[in-house]
C-alpha cells in the first residue's frame, strides 16, 4: 500500500517527482501544474 495523502492534496506522486527533478523556477512550475508557489517549494 502506498503513502496516504492528505484529503486536500493537489499533487500526485508523479507531479511531485517531476517538480523535484526540474530545474525550472518555482513560478514556472506553479503555473505549469496549476498550484501555489508555496506548494511547489
Amino acid at each position: 500500500m502506498g503513502p496516504v495523502l492528505h484529503g486536500c492534496a493537489t499533487t500526485t506522486e508523479a507531479v511531485r517527482r517531476a517538480i523535484q527533478n526540474s530545474q525550472e523556477s518555482l513560478r514556472g512550475l506553479a503555473k505549469r501544474y496549476g498550484i501555489n508557489q508555496k506548494t511547489v517549494a
